[in-house]
């Protein structure tokens, strides 16, 4: 008798934490959306099991995730519901892990771990003068900034058409090299007459700056005297 007491102890006993887990969110991590080089939708399905829940994603290169979403409430329904939370700020061109994680009152849940890659930044590029006018034969500074995924340690190229700008564009002196950042400087460039100038790319993809004038002016100084007239003198 006793031993069958103990049995049917042990037998509840081990039943407990099962009735009581089920009572915890059920979590599926879903596809990620709309995905740009530096922002996602992060979408997943939660099933409150009837108890107040929220749930968050957590987002990282690994799966050791260095980024949760904020808690947001999921209700108190039986039954799936979908949920999506977009995240901003990610680097482009990156791999990056994710789930869904809810929690109520009788425990947490974690889903499944899922991966996305953010797209490619495309490359652009600035170019801005200073000083923009100059007497001729002066000289100027032009400084950009290479922009987009794999921007650093790019050639860059200068190209110029002097006024009035029938012969096209060519290349002047030698190419620079876009630093960590992805900026380049051309410094005292000669400007003969007024010059357009731009970069573009040493290699593919060829990508072209927009066009920045730089005027080679002449002072024109006008000096004015006042002189006295006197009219004709009667001579009587």
């Amino acid at each position: 008798m006793i031993r069958g007491a103990m049995v049917l102890a042990l037998g509840l006993a081990l039943l407990a934490p099962a009735t009581a887990s089920a009572a915890r969110p059920a979590v599926t991590t879903g596809a990620a959306a709309s995905i740009t080089p530096t922002t996602v939708t992060l979408n997943g399905k939660v099933d409150a099991n009837a108890k107040a829940t929220t749930y968050f994603f957590q987002v990282g290169p690994t799966r050791v995730y260095t980024l949760n979403t904020a808690a947001t409430p999921a209700g108190a329904a039986k039954g799936p519901v979908s949920v999506s939370v977009p995240v901003t700020g990610l680097a482009p061109a990156t791999r990056y892990h994710y789930r869904i994680v809810a929690s109520n009152a009788d425990g947490q849940t974690l889903g499944k771990d899922r991966v996305f890659k953010t797209r490619v930044q495309p490359l652009g590029v600035t170019l801005a003068a200073n000083p923009t006018t100059v007497p001729p034969g002066g000289f100027t500074n032009l400084a950009g900034q290479l922009t987009g995924t794999n921007n650093v340690g790019r050639e860059v190229v200068l190209q110029q058409s002097a006024f009035p700008y029938t012969t096209g564009f060519a290349n002047v002196g030698n190419a620079v090299v876009t630093d960590a950042a992805g900026n380049f400087t051309f410094n005292n460039l000669a400007v003969p007459v007024t010059t357009q100038y731009r970069v573009v790319l040493a290699a593919r993809p060829e990508v072209l700056s927009p066009i920045v004038v730089v005027g080679a002016s002449v002072q024109l100084r006008t000096f004015s005297k006042w002189v006295k007239r006197y009219g004709p003198r009667n001579v009587s």
